[in-house]
């Protein structure tokens, strides 16, 4: 209960106030940062599909903050799947260039912090 009743909270403070989470009360608050190193790279729909994840030992729920610095980070709910999406970088195949996206000079493609915090199906239960 007590693990629900601060996701209600990270929630509603987010959602009401209109302010952004920082990632001093996300790591107040029990979540772990992320890093992403497992790419996977696949096409659709005329698209070169790029994801950079980190895939988790099995499927579970979590809450997702991507931070854009210490102050300003948004909240997203991720319910039962095996990985954490960091980054998805998507060039119609049309337009596509030759270059190399996930090379470190493109730091546009690496400018936040990903945090996470697993829940139960119980603690979704009750904030929903």
């Amino acid at each position: 209960m007590r693990k629900a009743l601060s996701v209600f909270v990270l929630l509603f403070a987010a959602c009401t106030n209109n302010e952004t989470l920082n990632i001093q009360t996300l790591e107040d608050n029990g979540y772990k940062e992320i890093k992403c190193n497992n790419v996977i790279s696949y096409t659709q729909n005329n698209e070169s599909v790029i994801e950079v994840n980190s895939k988790l030992s099995e499927t579970k729920s979590f809450l997702l903050a991507r931070c854009f610095n210490k102050h300003a980070c948004l909240m997203y709910v991720n319910v039962d799947t095996d990985s954490i999406l960091c980054q998805r970088y998507i060039i119609d195949l049309n337009s596509q260039d030759k270059r190399d996206y996930l090379h470190s000079s493109y730091k546009e493609f690496d400018d936040h912090s990903v945090y996470y915090k697993l829940i139960s199906k119980e603690d979704l239960e009750n904030i929903f």
